[in-house]
């Protein structure tokens, strides 16, 4: 019942306007965001065992699954909020709601996010820059992994551990 009449209260009252109201991305700190992304990469195996190299080689396909997809997904949806931010905006300045200024500056603020997150900037975004050092780093690891397998391989010792 104290549910149904603090939803009814909300509706009765109403929600004040900002409170959906939708905003652009916050600021990402690339160095904060460059650590955590490649020290979420798995160590290498100390140990000199096929068993080892094959967990390794799991541990580089989650990670590429897990951190380097989510880290696109976490771009894309930028550019996401930022379309939805710009329809607002859009709206807002249809109804005359914001001064010629206003309107100015948040479609500047629009043009510098999408400089950040759209696809098609990947070669200039300092974040789809970060998505491609990853995915050169992942396949680098993945091949000094065969390599080691390789040579793991022929030897009896590595190759039955």
């Amino acid at each position: 019942m104290r549910i149904f009449s603090a939803a009814l209260a909300l509706v009765l009252i109403g929600v004040p306007a900002d409170a959906a109201d939708p905003l652009l991305p916050p600021k990402v700190d690339l160095v904060q965001k460059r650590e955590q992304l490649f020290g979420a990469y798995p160590e290498f195996p100390a140990e000199n065992a096929m068993t080892a190299l094959r967990r390794y080689g799991n541990a580089i396909s989650r990670y590429e699954q897990e951190v380097i997809a989510g880290w696109q997904q976490e771009i894309l949806e930028r550019c996401r909020q930022v379309k939805e931010f710009e329809r607002f905006i859009s709206k807002r300045n249809a109804r005359g709601e914001l001064s010629p200024n206003e309107y100015a500056e948040h479609i500047e603020a629009i043009a510098d996010e999408r400089e950040l997150c759209d696809a098609k900037n990947k070669d200039t975004s300092p974040l789809w820059q970060l998505e491609a050092e990853l995915r050169t780093m992942n396949s680098k690891r993945f091949t000094e992994l065969e390599v080691a397998s390789t040579l793991c391989a022929r030897t009896d010792d590595c190759r039955t551990r």
